[in-house]
C-alpha cells in the first residue's frame, strides 16, 4: 500500500530510472552542459545534474516526484465515499429493521416465516401470562424469535397501540382503505391479522418500534392491558376499524398480541 503523503524518490533510484530511460551519452553529455553553463565544480555537482534529468525522465515515463498526490488523493477520496456509503446503508437498514446495535442484520419478511407459534388468547390474563413465560425464557438465555424484533420491541409496540385508544392515533388513514377493513373486520377478529403488512410511507412499518429492554417492554405492556381491562372509556376511534364496542377492541388487541408474540418462542 503506498503511504501518504507519497515519499520523494532517493537521488539513487532517480538515477537508475535516468539511466534506463536514455542512452549514457546523452544523459552525460547534458550533465556535462549544465555543468560547463553553471560552472559547477565541486564533487556534489554531477549529483545535482544527474538529480534534474532523472526528475526529467521521470516525468516523461509517468513517475512525478511527488508519485502524482492528485491520482492518489482521487483515490484516497473515492475509498472514503465509498465507506461513507457502505455505513450508510447499514444504519438504513438497522432502522428498518429495528435490530438492535448488537446484533447482525437479519431481515426477515414475516409474511413467509413458517416457524410461528399458533396462539388464541381469549382474555387479557392469557396475553400477561404468556408474556411472563417470555420475559423468563429471556432471563434464562433460552429464548428463541424468528421475526425481526426483539421482545421488548414487541411488548413496547403492542402497549403503544393499546394507548393509541386513550390518547389519539398518530396517522389518519385514506377512505378507501378504511372502507376494505371495515369489510374485513370480523375476519380479522375471528381467524387473528395478517403478518407483514407495512403502512406505507412509515419508518419500520408501523408505529411504536422503540428499541426496549425485555423488562421494560413488559411491563409497559402489563400497564396498557391493565388500563384495557379497567373499563376506561377510550376516546379515541381506530382509523382503521372506526367505532368499535368495548369487547371488540379487546378482541382486536388479542388478535394483535397473537400476531407478534407468535415470533418468540419462550
Amino acid at each position: 500500500m503506498t503511504s501518504w503523503p507519497p515519499s520523494t524518490p532517493s537521488r539513487a533510484t532517480i538515477r537508475a530510472i535516468a539511466e534506463a530511460s536514455e542512452p549514457r551519452t546523452s544523459v552525460r553529455a547534458e550533465v556535462g552542459q549544465r555543468r560547463s553553463h553553471e560552472g559547477q565544480s565541486e564533487p556534489g555537482a554531477e549529483a545535482a545534474g544527474w538529480e534534474q534529468v532523472g526528475r526529467r525522465c521521470c516525468c516523461e515515463m509517468g513517475i512525478s516526484q511527488q508519485q502524482r498526490p492528485l491520482r492518489a488523493f482521487v483515490a484516497f477520496f473515492s475509498s472514503l465515499r465509498a465507506g461513507f456509503v457502505q455505513i450508510s446503508f447499514v444504519l438504513r437498514c438497522r432502522m428498518v429493521s429495528g435490530v438492535s446495535w448488537t446484533h447482525e442484520i437479519d431481515m426477515v419478511d414475516t409474511s413467509k416465516v413458517q416457524d410461528r407459534r399458533v396462539l388464541r388468547f381469549s382474555t387479557i390474563e392469557a396475553v400477561l401470562a404468556d408474556a411472563d413465560r417470555i420475559v423468563a425464557a429471556e432471563r434464562a438465555g433460552t429464548l428463541r424469535r424468528t421475526g425481526n424484533w426483539s421482545a421488548g420491541q414487541i411488548f413496547g409496540h403492542l402497549a403503544t397501540w393499546i394507548n393509541y385508544g386513550y390518547e389519539g392515533f398518530p396517522f389518519q388513514t385514506p377512505w378507501f382503505v378504511r372502507v376494505i377493513l371495515r369489510i374485513r373486520k370480523n375476519k380479522y377478529l375471528r381467524d387473528g391479522l395478517p403478518a407483514g403488512v407495512h403502512i406505507p410511507k412509515v419508518a419500520n412499518g408501523t408505529y411504536g418500534t422503540e428499541l426496549l429492554g425485555t423488562e421494560e417492554g413488559a411491563e409497559r405492556l402489563r400497564k396498557a392491558l391493565t388500563r384495557l381491562n379497567s373499563g376506561e372509556t377510550a376516546r379515541f376511534d381506530s382509523p382503521a376499524w372506526g367505532p368499535m364496542p368495548q369487547d371488540q377492541r379487546i378482541a382486536i388487541n388479542l388478535r394483535h398480541a397473537e400476531l407478534h408474540l407468535g415470533f418468540l418462542h419462550p
